[in-house]
This record gives structure tokens, C-alpha cells and sequence, in this order.
């Protein structure tokens, strides 16, 4: 049943074309990224397919607030658990460090830093 969500949530993230239902979808990831028990499952569905669409949305979603919601989700994700797949995946470290200091909106650069 979670993963139906997951699926559903990453495909709206990033292939949709309404900015608003982008944000809804990220901050219904961000949201599930919360809770602890939550998190490796993420992290882990799809081999990665969670990460790579926050990272897409961190990194090049036109909306400002689904760029910062997204940097939130990475920063929700991030603990001892996930800590190692999320250092390994591809280009992740390096989305956050370009946002963290590049990123047009200041919430968003924040995000990315906690991250």
C-alpha cells in the first residue's frame, strides 16, 4: 500500500506540470519523511527513486516552495539510519552544497544546509 503512495507522490513531484500539485505531492513525501519508522523505507524504495526525485525538485523545480519543502524532506530523511544510502547516492551531496549556496530563495539554501 506504501508503495502505491510512494509511486504516485514521486510521479506528481516530478513530471507534473502544475506547480501546485508538484508542492502537494513534495510535501506529502516531506511529510511521511517525518516520522522515524518512515525514513529508511523512503530512503530505500525503488532503489533510491525518493531520493533522486527530492534531489531533482531541490535542484530544478520552478516553484520556490517546492524547492524548500524538498530540501526539507532530505533534511526529514537524514539520520543515522539513512546516513550511509543517502551519502552514496549519485549526486545527492553535491545538489545540496549547490543549493545550499546558489539557491535564488534563502528558505531554500537554509533547508538544503540542515540537510
Amino acid at each position: 500500500r506504501m508503495d502505491k503512495v510512494l509511486a504516485t507522490l514521486v510521479k506528481l513531484a516530478v513530471v507534473e506540470d502544475k506547480a501546485e500539485t508538484r508542492e502537494y505531492a513534495v510535501s506529502g513525501l516531506q511529510n511521511l519523511a517525518f516520522e522515524k519508522q518512515n525514513r529508511m523505507a523512503l530512503v530505500s524504495y525503488g532503489s533510491g527513486v525518493v531520493i533522486e526525485a527530492l534531489k531533482k525538485c531541490t535542484s530544478s523545480d520552478s516553484n520556490d516552495k517546492t524547492r524548500r519543502r524538498s530540501a526539507g524532506a532530505l533534511t526529514n530523511l537524514a539520520c543515522d539510519e539513512t546516513a550511509e544510502k543517502m551519502a552514496t547516492h549519485k549526486g545527492l551531496l553535491q545538489t545540496l552544497a549547490q543549493a545550499s549556496v546558489s539557491d535564488k530563495n534563502k528558505d531554500v539554501q537554509q533547508r538544503a544546509t540542515l540537510a
